[in-house]
């Protein structure tokens, strides 16, 4: 538990705050191990959480994390009825966003960028619930969704902190969550849980540019 002021920093925007007393539980996942996952190195450290959408229903992810010749993996598979599903523990590196793989965890949502109706009640509560124990239990990942994407970096390869979309780790061909995800609605919603006044995604409409979502399976590692 945090006990100090923090401040939650963004490219070019701060948040201060008091962080709140109460401790967090974990809410229930269903155990199914991936076999496709590292250790984390020391550094750098677990400052970030990666958002994806699956693209297939929830077979797909199930199976293909269980698979160790796909090389892809991700901590967390969360489906359209609001379940759960632990493939990768978070103190291990899975293997879903490529250069961001050390530095971050990994939640697939299942659904697809494209499609509003990936989103309901059930799954973003989920969402909610989970997005708060982890920033709980990794207190340098800060409560924000920063704007840009690789294309704004060096190397085009994205270098910030917070809770990032696949598509700005990856714009060239990913769009996931994809333009329906209630990035502001998130963040709020897991602010309160946390104590933080008024968290707010820092991504403006239209910052994003959204490409075509290869498959699962062509991540790289």
């Amino acid at each position: 538990m945090q006990s100090s002021t923090s401040a939650q920093c963004g490219r070019g925007a701060c948040i201060s705050f008091e962080p709140g007393p109460t401790t967090i539980a974990k809410p229930p996942t269903t155990w199914i191990p991936s076999p496709n996952f590292g250790t984390r190195d020391s550094s750098p450290v677990v400052d970030s959480v990666v958002i994806h959408t699956t693209e297939v229903d929830l077979a797909g992810p199930l199976n293909i994390f269980q698979t160790a010749s796909s090389q892809v993996s991700a901590h967390f598979v969360i489906a359209p009825n609001g379940t759960i599903y632990e493939m990768v523990e978070p103190s291990k590196r899975a293997w879903h966003a490529t250069y961001y793989n050390s530095r971050s965890i990994g939640i697939e949502m299942v659904g697809f960028a494209g499609f509003r109706s990936t989103w309901n009640e059930r799954n973003l509560s989920s969402l909610e619930n989970l997005l708060a124990w982890i920033l709980q239990a990794y207190p340098q990942i800060p409560l924000i969704h920063p704007v840009g994407d690789a294309y704004d970096f060096p190397s085009n390869q994205l270098n910030v902190a917070g809770i990032v979309a696949h598509a700005q780790v990856q714009p060239w061909n990913r769009s996931d969550p994809g333009q329906y995800f209630p990035w502001n609605q998130t963040l709020d919603a897991v602010g309160k849980q946390l104590a933080v006044p008024e968290p707010r995604s820092l991504a403006l409409c239209g910052m994003l540019t959204f490409f075509v979502r290869s498959p699962l399976a062509r991540r790289r590692t």
